[in-house]
C-alpha cells in the first residue's frame, strides 16, 4: 500500500509538508539539497518544513 500527497492533507499536513515527508520516505538518510530536489521545494523552504515535521514528531533530523 503506498500513500500519496492527497492522503496526507486530509491527516492535516500542507502540500509542502506532504511532498518533504514523502521525499523523506524514499530518500531515506539525506542532505537537505537532495530532500529539495526531490520534493520539488527551495533549499531554504525545505529547511522551515523540515522544522515544522520536527514539531509534529514527523521527522527527526541530525
Amino acid at each position: 500500500m503506498s500513500i500519496d500527497a492527497k492522503e496526507l492533507q486530509q491527516f492535516g499536513l500542507t502540500e509542502k509538508e506532504s511532498a518533504l515527508y514523502l521525499a523523506a520516505l524514499e530518500l531515506g538518510s539525506a542532505f537537505i539539497s537532495d530532500l529539495a530536489r526531490k520534493s520539488q521545494l527551495k533549499r531554504p523552504t525545505t529547511y522551515l518544513v523540515v522544522n515544522q515535521l520536527e514539531v509534529m514528531g514527523l521527522f527527526i533530523s541530525n
